[in-house]
């Protein structure tokens, strides 16, 4: 069992050791491992209110020239929540965007993780 856990401590710390010539790699706000980057990465946001029986979307645009590569979405609603439709990347792929369908009144805050290509 001990074997076991030293050859995995081995594997980790290899796979995050970055190899020479490498830029190193960056981790998300939650310790996921991210593939090496050599651009800017920067995370923006955008915050809407919808009233009560307002369906609707809210985007989160990235700076000119970077693509997304992440995102995610808050409500706070005054009651129960609105049901969520999407939440993905805008069709131009340079923001995150939330659908959602008419319920509650909400407040939605949408995030995107943008990085400026090579």
């Amino acid at each position: 069992m001990r074997t076991r856990w030293l050859i995995a401590c081995a594997i980790a710390a290899a796979l995050a050791s970055p190899a020479r010539g490498q830029s190193p790699l960056f981790t998300s706000p939650n310790n996921v491992v991210l593939p090496p980057k050599t651009g800017q990465y920067v995370w923006v946001a955008a915050s809407q209110k919808l009233a009560a029986d307002q369906a609707g979307s809210v985007e989160a645009d990235c700076p000119r020239g970077y693509v997304v590569i992440s995102g995610g979405y808050n409500l706070l609603p005054q009651g129960p929540a609105p049901s969520v439709v999407a939440t993905r990347p805008n069709g131009r792929s340079n923001g995150w965007m939330v659908v959602l369908a008419a319920g509650p009144a909400v407040s939605v805050s949408v995030y995107a993780g943008c990085a400026a290509p090579d």
